[in-house]
């Protein structure tokens, strides 16, 4: 929203400035039932929201999207909503497809791409399973390349002396994202709204059967196991333990939309 007015029915911004003077000519996707919020809307329709430029509407279930299109085909009717404004959102749709070689200007000929639904990744998923599928080694590794390139360093004032961090030091690691895989994924990854905890017997065998927390990581990389795992917060950092460096991975609990 942009001050306190709801982006999902704002014209001005959706249709005016994104689609008119950024020139964007791509789809303008709804979040998941984020229409039911506008004045006058429910899950079953929303009037504003069409007109205000949205392309695709996220409508959950079929008792909501069957009465979605049905209601938004009588405001067509009823001339609420001009056909313009759907020429609009199917001309986005199909120009997208098209870009994207899953659809072709000449029926006679196949599309470049095959349909997400058909393609060899997710053939591959369905045949051996989607978790065995994902949480495979190739992966892994793809995930790791992931997070290395996305980290960024916001500072190293003293240089070379502070990071890279030395496979020799003796290393502190705290923080209730520490050693909490839960924690470290967030929310949006094994489950919709996060794992709070990886350490229990239902997270390990249901949704963190692989994984390695920063202090499992700092244990394979630092020699002679010379890494000490505090507390949760400051008052557990051990009084007698003896450390070079203390890395500190602070979290919240993991959460989605809500």
């Amino acid at each position: 929203s942009v001050n306190g007015r709801r982006l999902h029915a704002d014209k001005y911004f959706v249709t005016d400035v994104l689609k008119g003077q950024l020139g964007f000519d791509g789809i303008v996707l709804g979040d998941w039932s984020a229409h039911q919020f506008i004045p006058g809307c429910s899950y079953y329709g929303c009037t504003p929201a069409v007109n205000s430029g949205i392309d695709i509407f996220m409508a959950t279930y079929p008792e909501h999207w069957q009465k979605f299109i049905e209601n938004t085909m009588d405001a067509v009717d009823s001339r609420e909503i001009a056909m313009s404004r759907i020429d609009d959102a199917v001309s986005r749709i199909l120009r997208v497809k098209m870009r994207f070689g899953i659809l072709s200007i000449d029926p006679s000929e196949p599309p470049r791409r095959p349909s997400p639904n058909e393609r060899a990744a997710v053939t591959q998923a369905k045949k051996v399973g989607f978790d065995k599928f994902f949480q495979s080694a190739e992966h892994a590794l793809l995930a790791r390349e992931a997070v290395r390139k996305s980290l960024v360093l916001l500072k190293n004032n003293k240089g070379p002396s502070l990071l890279p961090l030395r496979r020799h030091q003796h290393v502190l690691v705290i923080g209730n994202g520490a050693d909490n895989l839960g924690v470290q994924a967030g929310g949006w990854s094994i489950y919709w709204q996060g794992i709070a905890s990886s350490t229990s017997e239902l997270a390990k065998q249901h949704w963190f059967k692989q994984g390695v927390t920063l202090y499992q990581g700092l244990q394979q990389r630092v020699d002679n196991g010379r890494v000490l795992l505090g507390g949760p917060v400051a008052a557990d950092i051990p009084k007698d333990g003896e450390f070079d460096v203390a890395v500190v991975a602070v979290g919240e609990r993991p959460y989605a939309e809500y």
